[in-house]
């Protein structure tokens, strides 16, 4: 049972000689979450995702030849299993009743901050986990799974083709030997003209790849801000013109787990691949005030489910930043 908030516990809320009793809630970091990652919605507990490949390129044919026929190929297959949060707060009659400066009246509304915090950081901590790991501990210390439909992890230096092709890169590497490159302009180009023209369709054919969002954590904004807002070729003397300005929206992400100071990603939301995703299956709820009949207290709680998973890789393209082999 909850154990509610008492008059022991928020002295300073009745007590006349005190006449102002600071808020203490901060305001909360911008929501980010729909420029990280799609969102969709369901109504099922296990929402399966799939696809079917394209086809290869047309066949030059002789006169009065048949026409070759081909078939697509099978796509990865991946589940989303709805999982639920939630926050509660409960206050005694009492203290709803004398706590005269208002301060636990405004509380119930700020438990819709608590989801804000999760579904931020549950975002955030999968992509940094992208990096180099199959699976995340949240913060209740739940393992989660965050394989793509592959099999493999959202930033990996061998993805599977569906058609059994040349496996595909989504490292940043400029030469397929130094992997990882940090955040500056030769990185850009590695990822703009080597890297992207590789990441291929499951049939093996060109796709029209267009990074317009930089990804970076806190520690990365001041780097991502000179090569985006710079007229010239950064920390260079010549009068070279700086090609990426104004070329990708950066996007700070402050719940990014601060040991990936150095990680960076570009990111095409509209490449037409699912990408990582977040499904819901209810939004933010707030419910309450629900009164305890046998001692007058009340109890609000706030919910939300969703399930955040990948199936496929090709809308990202990312780095740890310390030049070193994926």
């Amino acid at each position: 049972m909850a154990v509610p908030l008492r008059l022991s516990d928020a002295v300073d809320l009745y007590d006349e000689a005190i006449q102002r009793v600071f808020d203490g809630t901060y305001k909360a970091a911008p929501e980010t979450y729909k420029l990280l990652c799609n969102v969709g919605t369901t109504n099922l507990y296990l929402d399966k995702s799939s696809a079917f490949t394209g086809f290869s390129k047309a066949k030059q044919m002789a006169e009065n030849e048949s026409v070759l026929y081909e078939s697509p190929d099978q796509g990865m297959d991946q589940t989303w299993t709805q999982r639920e949060f939630g926050l509660g707060f409960a206050v005694t009659k009492r203290l709803w009743q004398f706590g005269q400066k208002n301060i636990i009246k405004r509380l119930p509304a700020k438990l819709a901050a608590a989801c804000v915090r999760k579904r931020e950081s549950d975002v955030q901590d999968y992509l940094y986990e992208s990096f180099y790991s199959d699976t995340l501990t949240d913060a209740d210390g739940n393992s989660i799974t965050i394989t793509g439909g592959d099999g493999f992890n959202l930033i990996y230096k061998s993805h599977s083709r569906e058609d059994g092709g040349t496996a595909i890169n989504n490292v940043v590497t400029a030469d397929a030997s130094t992997y990882n490159m940090d955040l500056a302009e030769d990185a850009l180009d590695a990822a703009e003209t080597y890297v992207k023209p590789k990441i291929l369709d499951g049939k093996g054919q060109v796709i029209a790849l267009n990074y317009t969002r930089l990804l970076v954590p806190p520690a990365l904004v001041p780097t991502a801000q000179r090569l985006m807002k710079t007229d010239r070729k950064v920390g260079s003397a010549d009068w070279d013109v700086n090609v990426y300005k104004g070329k990708y929206d950066i996007v700070e992400m402050p719940y990014f787990n601060s040991s990936g100071g150095a990680y960076w990603l570009l990111y095409d939301p509209t490449v037409g691949s699912e990408g990582l995703q977040m499904v819901w299956s209810q939004p933010v709820k707030m419910e309450g005030p629900e009164l305890v009949f046998d001692t007058g207290s009340f109890k609000y709680k706030v919910t939300m489910q969703y399930d955040l998973r990948h199936n496929d890789f090709r809308a990202y393209q990312g780095s740890r930043g310390d030049n070193t082999d994926a």
